[in-house]
C-alpha cells in the first residue's frame, strides 16, 4: 500500500497564524483536517508522460501550490524535480514543513502564479492541481506557456461535485449553486485551455474521487468555510440551514460516516513545438528572487 500523505499535528508558535479564525485560513484548517486527496489515477496518468522520470528527473513547476502543496510532494516522491509557485509566503511556510515531514525534496518561490521568477521555457511540465479555476486564467496559462520547453505537457485537475448523486444536488445542500459557472466540463473548458492555440488538449478524464465525511458535522464544517454560505447566509438563516444539512445527512446516511461523493476532472495539453531549450540553463532566475526554500 501506498504511504498516505498526513499532515503534521498543527504547533504553536510559527505555525499560530494557521489557528486563525479569519475564514480564508480557517478554510485551510479545515481542509488540513479533512482533505481529499487526488486519485491514484491522476498521478498515474502524470508518470505516463515521462516514462523516463526517476533517470531524467523532468522539471515540473507546481503553480498555486497552496497550503501543504501535497501534489507538488506527491510528485516529488515519484521523480519530479518540483519547483513550486505561490504568492502567499504563509502557506508556502505550511508547505515547507509539510515537504520536510515526508521527505521531500522540492523548491519553493514565492511569487504571482500568473508572473513566477522561473526562466522561460526551462519545465517539462506545468501542473495546476485545485487552482486553475481560482486564478486569473487566461494569466495563468501565458504564464504556463512562457515556462513551458516545447511539446512540454500541463495538466489542470480539480475535484468537481458529482452532479449525478441525488445528495449532491438536493437544494439544501447546493445552496445558490449554479452548475453552469461553478462547474468546469470539457466542453466549456476546451477553448479556455487551449488558449487561442498555445496548448492543445491531448486528454480528458474524470475519476470518482468520493471525500470521507465522518459525520454531518464534518460537511458542515467545510461548507461553513466556503463563499457561498458565508456571503448569502446571516444569524437565524445560517442556523436554519445547518439544520437542513443535518437533516439531510442523517435521512440519508444516519449517523454514520458517509461518502460525499466527489469526482476529479483532469485535462492534459501539450504546448506547442516553437522555440529552441538551452538545457543548461537554471530554473530559477539567479537575480531578483523573493524567497526559496530547499527541502
Amino acid at each position: 500500500m501506498e504511504e498516505r500523505l498526513e499532515s503534521p499535528a498543527t504547533r504553536h508558535g510559527e505555525d499560530a497564524i494557521f489557528e486563525s479564525h479569519h475564514p480564508s485560513q480557517r478554510f485551510v484548517n479545515v481542509l488540513s483536517q479533512y482533505r481529499n486527496t487526488f486519485p491514484a489515477a491522476l498521478w498515474e496518468k502524470i508518470e505516463g508522460l515521462f516514462p523516463a522520470r526517476r533517470r531524467s528527473r523532468p522539471v515540473c513547476v507546481d503553480i498555486a501550490i497552496g497550503a501543504e502543496g501535497r501534489g507538488g510532494v506527491e510528485l516529488a516522491r515519484r521523480g519530479f524535480h518540483v519547483v513550486g509557485v505561490e504568492a502567499d509566503p504563509t502557506l508556502l511556510a505550511r508547505t515547507f514543513r509539510f515537504a520536510q515531514a515526508h521527505r521531500a525534496h522540492i523548491e519553493l518561490v514565492t511569487a504571482k502564479v500568473e508572473r513566477s521568477l522561473l526562466q522561460d521555457t526551462t519545465a517539462d511540465l506545468v501542473t495546476f492541481l485545485h487552482g486553475l479555476h481560482l486564478v486569473d486564467t487566461p494569466r495563468a496559462l501565458d504564464e504556463a506557456h512562457r515556462l513551458l520547453k516545447p511539446h512540454g505537457k500541463l495538466v489542470a485537475a480539480w475535484n468537481d461535485r458529482n452532479q449525478t448523486d441525488p445528495f449532491i444536488v438536493h437544494p439544501s445542500y447546493n445552496l445558490s449553486y449554479n452548475r453552469q459557472s461553478k462547474q468546469r466540463d470539457v466542453d466549456q473548458w476546451k477553448d479556455v485551455l487551449e488558449h487561442g492555440g498555445k496548448f492543445k488538449l491531448s486528454e480528458y478524464s474524470v475519476h470518482p474521487n468520493p471525500m470521507r465525511m465522518q459525520s454531518a458535522v464534518t460537511l458542515l464544517d467545510i461548507l461553513d468555510c466556503m463563499s457561498f454560505v458565508r456571503t448569502h447566509l446571516r444569524g437565524s438563516e445560517r442556523k436554519a440551514f445547518n439544520n437542513d444539512v443535518r437533516a439531510l445527512v442523517e435521512s440519508r446516511y444516519g449517523r454514520q460516516p458517509f461518502d460525499l461523493q466527489l469526482e476529479t476532472k483532469v485535462y492534459v495539453l501539450e504546448k506547442d513545438g516553437e522555440g529552441e531549450v538551452d538545457p543548461n540553463r537554471p530554473v530559477i532566475k539567479p537575480l531578483h528572487q523573493q524567497s526559496l526554500f530547499g527541502v
